[in-house]
């Protein structure tokens, strides 16, 4: 959506995504290419490969703990057991998928469909684990011999860990930004986001919050821009909602604008507001505001 703040030389821009914490369905910057991987004895056989109903990543304890059924015990793996985690690209019926290398040969489907993306960047950002792409049409789970309807559930962090689903929009446009291509400052596993999000804030809520605050963060861009009357760009804000509302942390995700005051006006101003209480806990919130002159 186009906003048009008080100021008569500026256009300001915004759009969002809200999610806990916030990753970007395709942000597949922080995903490696396919190639140059080391074999796992006995893994290309696919009667090797199974489909858990549950996979819980222990950040704390460093391990993996699948749940295969009601009836079985829990497996438990170490993180060291893991060679890595390959990636299965959407291709024609077959959606995205997710698959644990194991060194004892075992290929394990632990994600599949919408929010496999997302998965993709936590998993290797919160465990280290190596990620590697398929090429297009390889490595799917074939569905047509008795795997399970429902796709495998996924939890990650200390403990239990925590579900996460997809962003409900796409979290940074790093490509084809009118001011430049975005250069990200801050990563995805930032430590001030680890053990936040779980809540839940409407986006119209916060959307209505930060368009009565519109004219302060254009103010950040009208002083600069009386200096350089080309100054133009976008700057990602990601910051974290508290439970009764008050921003309790907010830091520059990327930029392409490269202007120190700017972007250091915008992230004071995301600190200083003040949102609805969310409900269930944390939000984690990626915004980009963008700049340009009329």
């Amino acid at each position: 959506m186009t906003l048009r703040p008080v100021y008569p030389r500026a256009l300001l821009a915004l759009a969002f995504s809200v999610v806990g914490p916030a990753f970007a369905a395709d942000d597949d910057e922080f995903l490696e290419p396919a190639g140059g991987s080391e074999e796992v004895e006995g893994a290309a056989d696919r009667s090797t490969w199974s489909w858990p109903d549950e996979t819980r990543f222990n950040t704390s304890a460093n391990t993996v703990t699948l749940i295969w059924d009601r009836e079985s015990a829990p497996e438990v793996l170490e993180f060291d057991d893991i060679i890595r985690v390959e990636r299965a690209q959407a291709y024609e019926s077959s959606p995205e998928e997710l698959f644990l290398r194991v060194a004892d040969g075992r290929r394990i489907l632990f994600s599949r469909g919408a929010d496999a993306a997302t998965h993709a960047v936590l998993t290797k950002a919160l465990t280290g684990f190596r990620l590697e792409v398929m090429p297009p049409g390889q490595g799917h789970f074939d569905t047509r011999n008795g795997a399970k309807a429902a796709s495998p559930r996924v939890r990650i962090g200390p403990g239990d860990g925590v579900v996460y689903r997809r962003a409900q929009a796409t979290d940074l446009a790093l490509r084809g930004d009118r001011g430049g291509e975005l250069r990200v400052v801050a990563e995805d596993d930032h430590a001030a986001l680890r053990g936040e999000g779980g809540g839940t804030l409407a986006k119209e809520q916060i959307d209505l919050v930060i368009k009565e605050r519109m004219a302060l963060y254009s103010r950040c861009y009208e002083k600069e821009l009386r200096r350089d009357a080309q100054l133009a760009g976008k700057v990602v804000i990601r910051f974290v909602v508290d439970k009764d509302g008050s921003v309790k942390h907010a830091h520059l995700r990327a930029t392409s604008m490269n202007n120190s005051v700017v972007e250091s006006c915008v992230t004071s101003e995301v600190l200083q507001t003040r949102f609805p209480r969310p409900n269930g806990g944390t939000v984690v919130v990626s915004y980009p505001f963008s700049f340009q002159p009329r």
